[in-house]
């Protein structure tokens, strides 16, 4: 079932015109050992040069931790938010929100994820 969570997750990813060059490679993942509902998923997120994430969400909170480049993050109802190399962020559960590369060349992060299993990693929003 994880497999095809897993596969759900870049499908829906590569169905967005912007998000089709995103990489998104899963480390690891872990059973919430207090919380037999939740999962946490390591993994990183590379966003090619001029390229997004597409407006999405997510069925639990995402921690973000940029390793290189810049990136401007668009969270619905709040102002952007522009991450370089070293900065943090925490997306609460549900939150629409998007990811833009904003450097001459690749913005790449450290993302957990602690999302609900058996759900999509991400659902695509409307624009």
């Amino acid at each position: 079932m994880r497999f095809s969570i897993l596969v759900l997750a870049f499908a829906m990813a590569a169905s967005s015109a912007m998000a089709q060059d995103l990489k998104r490679t899963i480390l690891q993942r872990v059973d919430v050992p207090t919380d037999a509902a939740h999962e946490t998923v390591i993994g990183t997120v590379e966003v090619p040069r001029g390229g997004a994430t597409g407006r999405h969400s997510h069925f639990g909170v995402e921690m973000i931790v940029m390793i290189e480049g810049e990136m401007d993050v668009l969270i619905d109802g709040e102002a952007p938010r522009h991450l370089k190399a070293g900065d943090s962020l925490v997306i609460p559960a549900g939150k629409i929100h998007d990811a833009k590369a904003a450097s001459a060349g690749a913005a790449k992060a450290a993302v957990t994820w602690v999302v609900e299993k058996g759900k999509p990693m991400a659902t695509p929003a409307a624009k």
